[in-house]
């Protein structure tokens, strides 16, 4: 069957992609792409795992057969491209984003109700706030996205040498505080988000020795007092978050935060951007999770321009399902 035609019994165009889903989101959960950067044996891997020899053969072949894993005589092995982003021996582990993948498939199961609805009650940071393991999940799928992106975004932008504070606004992990401190040493920064999001900032502030830079705040950034007098402000993957009158808000708020010639650095994905594939997938799951939707590079614009910011500038990451930063300044 190839990717241009459909199955000859039509419920199978959902059942064989939910099987394979399902079987790559069990494998790391149980660890097995992180042990088979290494060939093993069906028993010596199910030992390893301590789960049943059949369960794991039933699953390797599932893996197999989506691309994930081969198949060498009696042993089975990862695809170079697993070991590439899903083990620990990658340059960019994207475990997390599948281990987040797992409480998102969950959600899925309300999609049918929450499709009656304007807006999902409750919403994923209000489910955040009661399981705090699944902010920490979140907060880890972001910090791995983080990674892959940030040499990219520090290319891409430059910070004037008298500029001293900075804001990161919903800067949950930290990694791009502590990598904008680390290339401008002049800068002290502030995270600032819910609480949830920052539980594990302090450590990688603290291995980076930068405690005595940067601080955490813990807020909502729609109702949260963050501060003024800025010279630069992060407002990274947050405008799909929010709908067009919150970030009309927010945008006002953040203008009046920052000092004279101040920049403000956007980082999201635009609707003109991905594929129309991708853009339906994510606004789907954006309409699931948190009630809104991707945004153009016009709105944003306008946006921008409304509130006074001037020098609007777009900047794309390559490839463009990365996102782009839109970097603008308040007047001085």
């Amino acid at each position: 069957m190839n990717n241009n035609s459909k199955p000859l019994l039509p419920h199978l165009d959902v059942y064989i992609p939910m099987m394979k889903n399902a079987a790559i989101l069990s494998a790391v959960e149980l660890g097995v792409f992180q042990h088979l950067h290494q060939s093993h044996t069906v028993a010596a891997l199910a030992q390893l795992l301590k789960i049943s020899e059949k369960g794991m053969r039933c699953l390797l072949e599932v893996l197999v057969t989506a691309g994930y894993v081969k198949r060498e005589g009696d042993r089975y092995i990862n695809e170079p491209f697993t070991t590439e982003w899903f083990t620990e021996n990658s340059q960019f582990d994207y475990t997390p984003a599948l281990l987040w993948m797992t409480e998102a498939w969950k959600l899925l199961e309300e999609l049918p109700q929450a499709l009656r609805k304007e807006r999902p009650s409750p919403n994923l940071w209000q489910r955040m706030e009661k399981s705090p393991e699944m902010g920490k999940k979140f907060s880890r799928y972001m910090l791995a996205y983080a990674r892959h992106c940030l040499d990219d975004i520090l290319n891409l932008t430059t910070i004037p040498s008298n500029a001293k504070r900075l804001l990161d606004i919903g800067g949950s992990h930290g990694l791009y505080s502590v990598a904008f401190c680390q290339k401008y040493p002049q800068l002290q920064a502030t995270i600032f988000d819910f609480p949830e999001s920052l539980r594990e900032t302090t450590d990688l502030i603290e291995k980076n020795n930068l405690k005595n830079k940067i601080r955490t705040l813990e807020g909502n950034a729609l109702t949260g007092d963050w501060g003024k007098s800025y010279d630069v402000i992060l407002f990274f993957s947050l405008i799909h978050n929010h709908t067009l009158e919150e970030n009309k808000i927010l945008f006002k708020k953040i203008f009046d935060s920052l000092n004279p010639g101040g920049m403000f650095i956007i980082y999201d994905y635009m609707s003109d951007q991905a594929a129309p594939d991708y853009n339906a997938a994510f606004n789907l799951t954006l309409f699931l999770e948190v009630g809104t939707h991707i945004f153009s590079f016009k709105d944003i614009s306008n946006w921008l321009d409304e509130n006074g910011f001037i020098n609007i500038q777009r900047r794309d990451l390559q490839p463009l399902e990365k996102g782009s930063l839109i970097i603008s300044q308040k007047p001085v």
